[in-house]
């Protein structure tokens, strides 16, 4: 047993803090009297702690990256501890819907919502070896979207230049131009638009902030209502929405802008992913509702 302790210390003080805890756990469940072994223990404990409420802390401001390396930490040192793994899950899935939102973009050749949805992923979680390696699949076929639009402005440029030079034609340029149609009005699009949410329990309006982050009771069941406005008008065009939730439950993941949700039984945080469609040009974005579920004080 001593042969165990001292290879807790000095893993601990080499801060392999996963292989201390468990030479040390170890003694303390052989000896619960050991002092020096239950002492350096307290210390790893009291660590995990700090580190757990720092990550979930982040969760709660919308701060996946930072939560996620603090819970990962937590659940590295001590895979027991389920508040932590259970938060994690809930990044993971999250991570999940994403990656997937990311992937059917790229299929469908939409280059600029794969970016967006697979950096995202990259950016929670760098290790996310699939997400990576399409991310940088798009990014080189962006270049080379760009590269082909280099030439053809270059070859366009010098059409104009031929045009201009040549005192036959320039006439005949010159009246096109005046009789041209005016430019019709910039297209709107649907990434410029912005997404609000309208969450009613009961009769009571829940009011939403900035981060998009509630708190619910286990089993309440919210009526929710996304608006997509452009300056102060609704959106032009149809649209589409689909909800997601890992743990709670929406009344039909494929709904207009209003839907229900029952929050899980159990306390902990869920998500609500939002995806919004234009139905005229197929893009698409989203955005998300942060739930914190505790119990009634």
């Amino acid at each position: 047993m001593e042969a165990v302790y001292h290879t807790g210390v000095s893993a601990h003080e080499q801060h392999k803090l996963p292989e201390a805890r468990r030479a040390l756990q170890e003694v303390v469940d052989i000896d619960p009297d050991y002092k020096d072994a239950a002492q350096t223990l307290g210390a790893i404990k009291q660590h995990l702690e700090a580190v757990y409420h720092t990550g979930v802390s982040a969760y709660e401001q919308h701060k996946l990256p930072e939560a996620r390396r603090a819970l990962q930490e937590v659940v590295d040192i001590d895979p027991d501890y389920k508040d932590a793994a259970q938060t994690l899950s809930a990044i993971k899935q999250h991570l999940e819907a994403v990656y997937h939102t990311g992937v059917s973009a790229y299929e469908q050749h939409k280059l600029p919502e794969a970016r967006r949805a697979l950096q995202e992923v990259v950016d929670i979680d760098p290790d996310y070896k699939d997400a990576a390696r399409l991310l940088a699949q798009v990014v080189k076929k962006n270049e080379k979207r760009r590269k082909v639009r280099r030439i053809v402005l270059a070859s366009v440029v010098v059409i104009i230049v031929a045009l201009v030079t040549t005192t036959v034609v320039w006439p005949r340029v010159s009246l096109l131009l005046s009789s041209a149609a005016p430019s019709p009005t910039p297209r709107i699009n649907l990434s410029d638009a912005r997404v609000g949410f309208s969450i009613t329990l009961g009769n009571r309006k829940i009011p939403v902030p900035v981060s998009n982050t509630i708190t619910l009771a286990p089993g309440d069941v919210v009526l929710i209502e996304t608006s997509v406005t452009t300056d102060s008008s609704p959106f032009p065009r149809a649209l589409s929405f689909q909800y997601y939730a890992p743990r709670g439950r929406v009344a039909s993941k494929v709904s207009g802008p209003r839907t229900s949700y029952v929050a899980p039984a159990r306390p902990g945080p869920d998500v609500i992913t939002v995806s919004v469609t234009d139905q005229a040009t197929g893009a698409s974005i989203q955005r998300h509702i942060n739930i914190i579920v505790k119990e009634k004080e």
